[in-house]
């Protein structure tokens, strides 16, 4: 696993989107250990929820490998250090190296902080293993025809916009299937939601 990092800048917030916190711990029941899944209804129940994430990212961080280890590390020091330059890391490496396990795990580590997090695959089937998962096209209203100077359908004004703007992280899986257009059209429109023209993907830390 060869874990590269860019140049950017980190994003800011502390709320749990509300379509996550209804979802995230019945898909984090399936796809990372058999754990019971929670409804947070009250600040004492998403406390606890929270603690219970983080235990799991625990876990699966001591079950690393030394590159999975690694690149965890080399991450959240970065995401968490307010003077870091880096929050955009391209993950590279074959099938079946533990990558998805290593998304996995970030996810839990910074929603059991209190984070924002969004998965995100350009496909599916890949989509399937990520917590919360969501396809790109879908979660960004990406065209279905991208070409130069394409946009995302998203209004500054929408739900997903405000979701977006309250983002910490976005975990983005098959990555080298992608278009160069279509990342030219999520990093210009986040731009855009956010107000942060001079940022990449607006400030938003992406892995």
């Amino acid at each position: 696993m060869v874990y590269l990092a860019e140049c950017g800048l980190g994003g800011t917030g502390m709320v749990i989107v509300d379509r996550q916190r209804r979802n995230e711990f019945e898909l984090l029941k399936r796809q990372a250990f058999s754990e019971p899944a929670y409804i947070c209804d009250s600040a004492v129940d998403e406390l606890t929820a929270r603690e219970d994430l983080q235990e799991m990212a625990e876990r699966m961080r001591q079950s690393f490998n030394d590159d999975q280890r690694a690149a965890f590390d080399r991450i959240v020091t970065s995401l968490e250090n307010p003077g870091s330059n880096y929050s955009n890391f391209y993950i590279q490496g074959p099938g079946g190296i533990g990558k998805t396990f290593l998304y996995r795990a970030l996810y839990l580590y910074f929603v059991g902080r209190g984070k924002t997090v969004f998965c995100i695959a350009s496909s599916g089937i890949a989509a399937l293993l990520l917590p919360n998962g969501c396809i790109a096209h879908s979660q960004f209203r990406i065209p279905l025809d991208t070409k130069e100077h394409s946009v995302c359908d998203i209004k500054v004004q929408s739900q997903l916009a405000q979701q977006l703007r309250q983002a910490n992280l976005i975990v983005w899986d098959k990555v080298p299937m992608t278009s160069r257009y279509i990342f030219e059209a999520v990093d210009c429109t986040l731009r855009d939601v956010t107000k942060s023209e001079d940022s990449l993907f607006g400030g938003i830390a992406f892995v």
